[in-house]
């Protein structure tokens, strides 16, 4: 199986110098499969106050189509496709729950690895971004 071959790459690493206590380069193979386990985060669901804690103050967004502000209080600005518009969002049942005018009121499971969050409902598929600190948008 692929999964289970290994590629090894020279890698510099530093090492006390045995002489002198000084530093030195000297190489050591690294596998791609342990660099990749160390850079790489599973995505996790995020519970009812770990969605309220990583949201509020933040911006969720792809970065092209669309962003949502989450506010102090439920407070909600959407921007879709240059688009802005207000609304609500509260959490419940582990949940985060959006009212945008003039679509209905839905609920998302919230996944996030890193800065990488997914809003999850089936049957649809995940939107998918990054959180950041609010931008500036006209």
């Amino acid at each position: 199986m692929a999964d289970d071959r290994w590629i090894e790459l020279s890698a510099p690493r530093l090492a006390e110098d045995d002489a002198g206590g000084g530093l030195n380069c000297r190489n050591t193979a690294v596998s791609l499969r342990q660099l990749s386990r160390k850079l790489s985060l599973p995505f996790r669901q995020l519970k009812g106050r770990e969605i309220t804690a990583r949201l509020t103050g933040m911006e969720p967004t792809d970065d092209v189509h669309w962003a949502l502000v989450f506010d102090k209080g439920g407070r909600l600005n959407s921007f879709s496709m240059g688009k802005a518009s207000k609304g609500s969002w509260k959490v419940e049942k582990d949940e985060l729950c959006l009212d945008r005018k003039p679509d209905e009121p839905r609920c998302y499971e919230v996944w996030m690895s890193g800065r990488n969050v997914q809003l999850r409902y089936q049957p649809a598929l995940p939107e998918a971004g990054i959180l950041q600190e609010p931008q500036p948008r006209q």
